[in-house]
């Protein structure tokens, strides 16, 4: 698997470790280089999540526009570590002299059990990449991209927090869940809820809080939903989300509730129960369900990123549709279609002269009565587009 690795040296790019530079990468080792402590953070800041291990060197420079490397440099990265919700490997790789017991005290008070490697010795440079792999094996990041990509993607995009990943760290680390994890998989699906709402992939005040997880799964299985403001939305036919996921996550929440509070007959618990059903398994299902279903999302999120994939039932919404047939008789009525291939329903009022098939049209539209033959009912011509 490669490895996305953040290289910190002014020397990244010099003559001397060119040979070096062209191993890694040979070896599927993705490098980002920075020369400096300043340049590592902006780098971290932006897209940190998305590297497996930190190389650096032991004197590195202030700045990017710095002309004096000293190991004193590293401390605000350190600490800009340190803060970090997350944690990145890192690996040392110095071309600082080894020899003197001076210098292999000063190393270890600088870079504490992190591995030091040596720019300037043949087998650290031949085997530097197996190091760097080593370094990623010790994080959760690398771990759960190997095992659950799923998640791990929708953790590098900050949808998930480290906090919530605690049924993977302990099966990747024990290969064991517990049921005391139950609460973590029904706290994904309302971080779910909370990322898609503030990313604006659903519509405004829809979700509002917790009480609205439920609303949202029904939003998202093509079902039409109230905001808390009173408007009525409805997702669009061709983006409604896999009945399989919304039946997912209903499942999901439902059995992560239920195995927090003491069995009860009116939720089905005490059956449960009797029938000897164990949590602990309900555990690891739920765990390999919600790496498919953050897989899931990844592909639905960029299918309506650039999309308008829902409209508000209950008001009008302005579309480019095209005309298709047009019925005979004095006072003819036309039927459209917009590029998703929804119908409209267009009364012969707006039938005016040079309107008929094939001239397109910029409407505005509400939903049509459910005895209609098509969807939606134009309310308006706001602009003919072509005749």
């Amino acid at each position: 698997m490669p490895l996305n690795v953040l290289w910190v040296d002014d020397e990244y790019d010099t003559p001397q470790l060119e040979d070096l530079v062209e191993r890694l990468e040979e070896n599927e080792i993705i490098l980002t280089c920075v020369k400096s402590a300043t340049g590592a953070q902006q780098v971290l800041q932006e897209r940190g999540r998305e590297f497996d291990v930190i190389l650096r060197d032991l004197n590195i420079l202030a700045d990017e526009e710095g002309q004096r490397e000293h190991n004193a440099n590293g401390i605000p990265l350190d600490r800009f570590l340190e803060r970090l919700t997350y944690h990145i490997p890192q690996v040392f790789l110095t071309g600082q002299g080894e020899r003197e017991q001076d210098d292999r005290v000063m190393i270890y008070n600088l870079v504490g059990e992190n591995p030091v490697y040596y720019k300037y010795r043949g087998e650290d440079v031949l085997n530097l990449h197996a190091h760097l792999y080593e370094a990623a094996e010790r994080g959760l990041m690398f771990k759960l991209k190997k095992r659950f990509p799923g998640i791990h993607e929708m953790c590098t995009w900050g949808f998930y927090s480290e906090e919530l990943l605690n049924p993977y760290k302990s099966f990747l680390e024990s290969g064991t869940v517990g049921q005391e994890q139950m609460a973590y998989y029904r706290r994904l699906q309302e971080r779910l809820c909370i990322c898609l709402d503030k990313s604006r992939l659903l519509p405004s005040n829809l979700y509002t809080g917790i009480k609205d997880g439920a609303q949202v799964v029904r939003f998202l299985k093509g079902e039409e939903v109230t905001t808390s403001t009173g408007k009525k939305v409805k997702i669009k036919k061709e983006f409604v989300v896999s009945h399989h996921i919304t039946n997912a996550m209903n499942y999901s929440y439902y059995m992560a509730s239920l195995s927090l509070h003491e069995p009860e007959d009116s939720y089905g618990g005490l059956e449960l129960q009797r029938a000897g059903v164990q949590f602990i398994n309900q555990s690891y299902a739920l765990m390999m369900l919600w790496e498919d279903t953050s897989k899931y999302f990844i592909y639905w999120m960029s299918k309506v990123a650039k999309e308008e994939y829902y409209i508000h039932t209950g008001e009008e919404v302005l579309e480019q549709i095209e005309i298709y047939n047009v019925s005979a008789g004095s006072n003819p009525n036309g039927f459209a279609r917009d590029v998703r291939n929804n119908t409209y329903f267009i009364k012969s009022r707006f039938m005016t002269e040079g309107i008929g098939v094939g001239v397109s049209l910029k409407v505005t539209f509400t939903k049509a009565p459910q005895n209609a033959n098509t969807e939606f009912a134009v309310t308006e011509i706001v602009e003919i587009l072509e005749r």
